[in-house]
């Protein structure tokens, strides 16, 4: 199954809030491998600080399991990813937004 994510609040804003079909677990393990580009560090189990290698991009990143998706036996779970950008340049912000999707995305359609 693809993961899709549904982008809640606008892409040029300073904040983006996406849904994504991932376990907090998942994300965790996936975060390191997509953003290999970008120096990561823990503000805690739900948090993370995350810089580009250039120093043209600051970013808060967090988030918030919520309950899973039913479709008849079908169990999907929800996660709320917030990306807080502090500082960087359009292009940069989206550079990240391309590694971000690209390194998220799973196999399938």
């Amino acid at each position: 199954m693809a993961a899709r994510s549904r982008r809640l609040t606008p892409i040029g804003s300073r904040r983006t809030v996406l849904e994504m079909g991932y376990t907090a677990d998942e994300f965790r393990v996936v975060l390191p491998r997509a953003l290999r580009d970008y120096d990561i560090s823990s503000d805690g189990a739900w948090s993370w600080r995350v810089v580009s290698a250039e120093r043209d991009l600051a970013l808060d990143l967090s988030i918030d399991p919520r309950p899973d998706r039913q479709i008849a036996a079908l169990s999907i779970p929800v996660l709320l990813v917030t990306i807080s950008f502090g500082s960087g340049t359009e292009a940069a912000k989206q550079r990240f937004r391309q590694s971000f999707n690209r390194g998220f995305q799973k196999g399938g359609g």
